[in-house]
């Protein structure tokens, strides 16, 4: 098995022995059907969910039913409508909590969802170059082409915070739009990129890898270059320092310093959903782990440790009351806790003012939305993000 983050290996021991003892407790109570949207068919978070709900069917009897979506909104509407429990998502949620992009629309605005369970898979995200480009460091992409999506503000945020990284802009390289995901790597294999994104658990960089463009590299974020790490975490304060020895381009031997983040997120609206469901989904994922983490490469990541909650979102106080009884809630998380809830209340509180003073409808109340929520944000001493 992979490192995991440091600071969090001496945890397991414990945390191994503190779910051990809670195998024998009351079985568990969820409803006989669990609906949760996540990602499109054959998507890795797609497979965990299967997986997870493999094991719930075979231990519990009860069903699991995944609606996969395209995107960040069509995974949150059901959730929002209550035609899921809860919902898998990726770095988008970040933005949906923070009412940016889509998310800063008249009809959504900042949402105030907590989190359930994450997945911390053992995998770095961020930039990939062909190893016989004489790239070496982020910093040497200026000037380079650089692949940003269209209508993906998500993979684009991740882009230039780790352009970032590197002491970088947009203004900097050659952007190169790109139409998806798919469309990034084809465009790299042919070589009209010289940089691509992904992470190391995914598919792609093998394509990439044997491909003519291949063999590929990746570009490390050393986790001494405090400097470099503060500039990328002001845009995605969401990434997290991770060591990885596995992977493709990656080894023992040559093991790379990057960052990841929670992926997926399993959240729920706390008024929509009971603490008694939120206590029980968030013991099944931690006691059922043995029998679906071997479902999917990433699936490992849902071991619970101290950095599971090292996020800006608060969690589900039903699911915190299970994360005390195993020992893995204790003053820091609560402190961590308390500050999210309030940075959560800011943003609601202005959009709702916001909203009910502007009168103005799409680009221009999404630019006068973000005014105010920066204002706000300054106002109560909290970061932005986006200045």
């Amino acid at each position: 098995m992979t490192k995991t983050f440091t600071r969090a290996m001496p945890l397991f021991a414990a945390v191994a022995v503190c779910i051990a003892g809670f195998a024998n407790a009351a079985e568990i109570k969820l409803p006989q059907t669990i609906s949760i949207s996540a990602y499109n068919l054959g998507t890795g978070s797609y497979n965990e969910t299967v997986g997870i709900g493999a094991a719930v069917k075979k231990k519990y009897g009860k069903d699991f039913r995944v609606i996969p979506a395209n995107n960040d909104i069509s995974r949150m509407t059901p959730l929002r409508s209550g035609q899921v429990q809860v919902s898998s998502m990726g770095s988008g949620v970040f933005f949906a909590q923070e009412g940016l992009f889509e998310f800063g629309d008249a009809k959504w605005g900042p949402q105030a969802f907590h989190v359930i369970a994450v997945n911390l898979p053992n995998a770095s995200g961020g930039f990939y170059v062909s190893a016989k480009s004489g790239i070496n460091n982020i910093s040497d992409l200026k000037g380079k082409r650089v692949p940003r999506v269209r209508n993906a503000p998500s993979l684009s945020e991740l882009a230039r915070a780790y352009l970032a990284f590197g002491g970088l802009k947009w203004s900097d390289v050659k952007v190169v739009e790109v139409a998806g995901f798919g469309p990034m790597l084809r465009a790299f294999m042919q070589g009209q990129l010289d940089v691509a994104i992904a992470t190391t658990l995914s598919t792609v960089p093998k394509r990439a890898h044997a491909s003519p463009v291949g063999p590929i590299k990746w570009l490390p974020m050393p986790h001494d270059d405090k400097s470099g790490w503060q500039r990328m975490t002001d845009i995605v304060p969401f990434n997290i320092p991770i060591t990885v020895d596995s992977g493709v381009a990656i080894t023992k031997v040559n093991p790379l310093q990057g960052g990841h983040y929670p992926l997926p997120v399993i959240i729920a609206y706390p008024e929509k959903t009971s603490d008694d469901f939120a206590y029980n989904l968030a013991k099944a994922i931690v006691e059922l782990y043995p029998e679906y983490k071997d479902s999917t490469p990433s699936s490992h990541g849902y071991q619970p440790t101290k950095d599971h909650f090292m996020t800006i979102h608060p969690y589900h106080a039903g699911a915190i009351k299970y994360y005390k009884e195993i020992g893995l809630w204790g003053a820091d998380e609560e402190k961590r806790q308390q500050a999210n809830l309030k940075r959560q209340k800011v943003l609601s509180d202005a959009f709702a003012t916001f909203k009910k003073s502007s009168k103005a409808s799409g680009k221009e109340f999404r630019a006068g939305w973000l005014k105010a929520r920066s204002g706000a944000l300054k106002k109560a001493g909290l970061a932005t993000f986006t200045d």
